[in-house]
């Protein structure tokens, strides 16, 4: 049988029912410790004999590769592939994927958050009150100054939301 290597956290803590379409097409599913980022002991314990590999954020070292004797394709979660051998994989002929814009629904809700964060001084007003102030709000003063407020907020939150690609366009104001 088949096997594919599951190491994203997200995905081995509690492995979601998009999953099974790889059970249903025959391939046994390989997953990390749940919870946990696999280090290189685990994953080169783990990597023998996977045709594919479904990756988290861990590094991939050269040995890992090396113990990749099946491996014939790492799909990342995201864009990012900074932390994987390229050139020893490419030599292999292993194909690096990456599911684009899979998450974008998460990043533009974080995104948001923390927008809405800085405007309302969230970050600053929590650490004043946690030093035992209350720090003053800069909403705080004469109707104008209140204006003057809300316009640059407004305008911030358009000029962010401008070029943030697939996150920034499902939050467009």
């Amino acid at each position: 049988m088949k096997r594919i290597l599951v190491t994203p956290r997200s995905l081995s803590l509690a492995p979601p029912p998009e999953l099974e379409p790889l059970r249903q097409a025959g391939f046994e599913l390989v997953f990390s410790t749940p919870g946990r980022m696999p280090d290189e002991a685990e994953l080169i314990d783990l990597v023998p004999g996977c045709v594919g590999w479904l990756a988290g954020v861990e590094p991939v070292s050269d040995r890992v590769i090396a113990a990749a004797d099946s491996l014939r394709a790492i799909s990342r979660n995201g864009t990012g592939i900074d932390n994987l051998p390229l050139s020893l994989l490419k030599g292999r002929g292993i194909r690096v994927l990456k599911a684009e814009g899979a998450n974008a629904v998460g990043v533009a809700e974080l995104a948001v958050g923390l927008i809405l964060a800085a405007l309302r001084h969230i970050p600053a007003e929590t650490a004043g009150i946690r030093a035992g102030g209350w720090p003053p709000l800069a909403r705080q003063g004469n109707r104008r100054t209140h204006r003057r407020d809300y316009r640059l907020r407004r305008d911030r939150k358009t000029r962010c939301t401008r070029r943030l690609g697939d996150a920034g366009q499902r939050h467009r104001p």
